[in-house]
């Protein structure tokens, strides 16, 4: 019979590597393990305009930093990082995005550095883009143009930015507005080419005040005409 310390002779196997931890302790406290969070995908949003809905109104401007899909009816400008149209939706105004798809109806400008019209899409617009792919079957009805400077093509999704462009795109059309109206009122009244009041009665004093000396003109040679000779007899 073999006796011997059984502790010692399973001392004699050697120990598998142990896994790295960190420990940390605080005064006599036990060791604790650590463990370390794993970040979660990252999850892009989707907007979307539900085909129940119908958004219109005086120079709206729908801003998504994401994804967009309109299913229901937009009367106005979208911009977002992409924006899908899909069959039953419809966007009337300009649509700016990095990636554009249409199934549904645009009328107004695209601009994207990539956009797709699928074989139910109705376009009836100019296109800026960088890469336009149009399926058989789709309809188009505008101009084409390729951007040479991708950078053109990315969206403004800063809310100040577009608030400001949109300022000084209403003040352009007041001006030229007001020369239209100016130029449309000028041919009415060729002879009334001051639309300003002050203007017009300054102008207005003046051309008097040039006829009434003209007048006392003519009137002191008529009279020198009826009077050629008039001597002055002196007595």
């Amino acid at each position: 019979m073999f006796s011997g310390n059984p502790n010692k002779a399973q001392s004699s196997f050697p120990k598998p590597p142990s896994l790295p931890t960190r420990s940390s302790s605080q005064g006599n406290a036990s060791a604790r393990t650590e463990t370390f969070p794993v970040d979660p995908p990252t999850i892009t949003a989707t907007s979307v305009i539900g085909s129940d809905l119908t958004i219109l109104g005086e120079k709206i401007t729908i801003i998504s930093q994401n994804k967009l899909q309109v299913d229901g009816h937009v009367r106005g400008d979208v911009h977002g990082k992409q924006v899908f149209i899909s069959k039953g939706g419809s966007v009337a105004g300009k649509v700016c995005a990095e990636r554009i798809e249409v199934r549904g109806d645009v009328r107004g400008s695209i601009r994207a550095l990539t956009i797709t019209l699928h074989d139910s899409a109705k376009v009836d617009g100019d296109i800026v883009h960088q890469t336009l792919s149009i399926s058989q079957g789709a309809v188009f009805d505008g101009r084409v143009q390729r951007a040479k400077d991708p950078n053109e093509l990315m969206p403004i999704l800063d809310t100040e930015a577009i608030a400001d462009q949109s300022r000084k795109d209403n003040g352009e059309a007041k001006h030229f507005g007001t020369s239209d109206d100016n130029a449309s009122a000028a041919l009415d009244h060729p002879a009334s080419p001051f639309l300003d009041t002050e203007a017009f009665a300054s102008q207005s004093r003046k051309d008097n005040d040039e006829a009434n000396h003209l007048g006392k003109y003519e009137d002191d040679a008529s009279l020198g005409l009826e009077h050629p000779v008039s001597p002055r007899i002196s007595r």
